[in-house]
């Protein structure tokens, strides 16, 4: 799909392709997270939350 670049750090990404990504992310997420990170509008904010959390 073509978005990898809106999580990496300094992205210069469209605001359409970190919307696509941020729907991509939270369809594929469990229920109980997508409530915890619903706040959460940025895709490399919530790759990063997400990464802390279960790279162990």
């Amino acid at each position: 799909m073509g978005l990898g670049d809106t999580v990496k750090e300094e992205n210069e990404s469209s605001n359409q392709n970190k919307a696509k990504a941020m729907i991509f992310l939270r369809r594929n997420l469990h229920k109980g997270l997508k409530i915890e990170y619903l706040t959460v509008n940025d895709p490399l904010t919530l790759w990063k939350n997400l990464r802390e959390r279960y790279d162990h």
